[in-house]
């Protein structure tokens, strides 16, 4: 089954969590464009879990050492054990109009130490949408894109793709009532569907996690006009989706 050749699942968010964030650490080691979501999916810790982004940029972070002088009063240093490449471009895969609080700074806020050593990010500008294809396109395409997935069966949307329907460019997405009323704003904008098949693209990555996107997961597999759908169709060959075993329960039924 197709399902079989795709998902990865794993038995605690903790572990889930642990391969996501090493592999994002070695992606970050890479030259080239890395297009990166904003969510809990990514972010938010557990019991079992400080989180994947707490986790990656903690990787990045400064270490703080000790050295004594001859009057045995402490000096403190900074060693950076672990930098990202020099050749690293960075940037966010949605961004929302006018919302409540950009994803832009919230990625900032999550990866303070990853995006303050990158040499190039870049922050979506909702009025200038050209702009950031150029970006894309002055990188030379994206080369890993990883992404959570929306929790309506309906939309089953990656980045906003097929949050409204799927974009075949980068365009301004008329948001859920839902979505619109937890963000603060009716439109966002979101990568297309000929980002994820350019050539440069070697790896997508989907992290699915919990019961809330269990019938989000099963439904991409049955409708190809889905955001993830339209990804299992179209771009399988480079294509893995990793969950936490509560995931994939409705595929399991």
């Amino acid at each position: 089954m197709l399902e079989q050749e795709l998902i990865t699942s794993f038995d605690t968010v903790k572990e889930l969590d642990e391969f996501i964030a090493s592999r994002l650490i070695a992606e970050l080691q890479k030259p080239g464009l890395v297009l990166l979501p904003v969510g809990n999916t990514f972010v938010k810790a557990s019991q079992a879990s400080p989180g994947i982004y707490p986790l990656v940029n903690d990787y990045f972070t400064e270490g703080e050492n000790r050295l004594y002088g001859s009057n045995e009063e402490p000096v403190l240093y900074k060693e950076q054990h672990h930098q990202v490449h020099p050749g690293l471009h960075l940037s966010h895969l949605d961004e929302l109009v006018a919302g409540k609080i950009s994803f832009a700074s919230q990625l900032k806020s999550q990866l303070p130490d990853v995006i303050s050593q990158c040499p190039s990010f870049y922050e979506i500008d909702t009025g200038d949408i050209e702009s950031f294809e150029k970006y894309i396109r002055m990188a030379a395409g994206p080369r890993f894109i990883l992404l959570g997935l929306g929790a309506d069966a309906n939309a089953a949307h990656v980045a906003f793709m097929g949050e409204e329907y799927i974009n075949s460019s980068i365009d301004v997405i008329k948001l859920s009532d839902k979505l619109a009323t937890e963000h603060g704003t009716q439109e966002a904008v979101t990568i297309g569907s000929d980002i994820f098949r350019m050539a440069s693209v070697e790896s997508i990555i989907v992290v699915v996690k919990g019961r809330s996107k269990a019938k989000s997961l099963a439904a991409a597999f049955a409708d190809p006009d889905t955001g993830l759908g339209y990804l299992i169709k179209y771009c399988s060959s480079k294509l893995r989706i990793y969950t936490d075993r509560d995931a994939v329960f409705e595929l399991k039924q």
